[in-house]
């Protein structure tokens, strides 16, 4: 029993770091292909979802921006109000 754990010890230390075979791709034939394959399916997954938001939130924000703008025609255009909101922030930090 004692040689079967030292056997297991030895293919342990003698097996390349998990961070190089993630990393380099060199040692894939060394790992379980169902594990490859489950991997590149999670990272798939995870582009594919952070994409889709980031593209949800790119669209809602400049459909706010357009609202933005459009209410502040009313009050002289969106350059006058970021003018007038920066000397504002100015007067508030000098008190």
């Amino acid at each position: 029993m004692w040689w079967a754990m030292a056997l297991g010890l030895i293919g342990i230390l003698n097996s390349p770091p998990m961070y190089v075979v993630s990393t380099y791709c060199a040692y894939w034939h060394l790992v379980d292909p169902c594990l490859c394959d489950q991997t590149i399916i999670m990272k798939m997954h995870s582009y594919i979802a952070t994409n889709g938001y980031m593209q949800y939130v790119s669209q809602r924000s400049a459909e706010i921006m357009t609202q933005l703008c459009d209410a502040t025609v009313r009050v002289g255009g969106w350059e006058k109000v970021i003018y007038e909101a920066k000397q504002r922030r100015k007067d508030l930090e000098r008190c």
